[in-house]
C-alpha cells in the first residue's frame, strides 16, 4: 500500500482574498524579500518575460497567481499561473498568431518560464462556476480548510 504524502504549506505572503497588484507589488512582496532566494529571482524574471511578451503581441487578459512562490518557501518550483478569457490584437500576421499560440501552450510555457499554466475561456453561463472552483482551489493552503491569499495581474 502506497500512502501519498501531503505538501507541506509554508507561510503565505498575502492575508485571504484576491489581491489585484501590479508586477512591481508582486516582486516587491515576493522576490525583494527574498534576496538570498537565486532560484525565485530567476523565475520571476522569467515570468517577467512571458508577460513582456504577451503584451508586445497585444494579448490581454487577467492572470490569477498562486502556488508557493506566493508563499514563504525557499526555492519555489515555478509560479501557479491562470490565464482568464484572453483576447489578442486582430491585426496579428501569421507569425504572431503562432507565437500567441505559443506563449499560451501548457507545456512550452512551463518549459521556457517557469510558469504552471492553466488557460480558461468558459462560456458566460459557465464563468461564476469555474471562478468558484479556482477561488477555493488558490483561496486555501493543501489542507483545504486554512485560508490564504493569491493574486491578480491584468496585462
Amino acid at each position: 500500500m502506497v500512502i501519498a504524502m501531503k505538501k507541506a504549506d509554508f507561510p503565505p505572503l498575502w492575508p485571504p482574498g484576491i489581491h489585484a497588484v501590479t508586477l512591481d507589488e508582486l516582486q516587491a512582496v515576493a522576490v525583494t524579500p527574498f534576496l538570498a532566494d537565486a532560484r525565485r529571482a530567476i523565475i520571476f524574471a522569467s515570468f517577467k518575460q512571458w508577460i513582456q511578451k504577451l503584451q508586445s503581441l497585444h494579448v490581454h487578459a487577467i492572470l490569477w497567481i498562486d502556488g508557493s512562490f506566493l508563499t514563504a518557501k525557499y526555492g519555489p518550483d515555478d509560479i501557479d499561473c491562470i490565464m482568464w478569457n484572453p483576447s489578442a490584437g486582430i491585426d496579428l500576421t501569421d507569425e504572431q498568431k503562432l507565437n500567441v499560440r505559443a506563449l499560451t501552450d501548457r507545456n512550452t510555457v512551463g518549459r521556457r518560464f517557469h510558469v504552471d499554466f492553466y488557460m480558461e475561456a468558459p462560456c458566460p453561463g459557465e464563468m461564476l462556476h469555474r471562478q468558484a472552483y479556482f477561488k477555493g482551489l488558490f483561496g486555501f493552503q493543501h489542507d483545504g480548510k486554512t485560508p490564504k491569499g493569491f493574486v491578480e495581474l491584468t496585462i
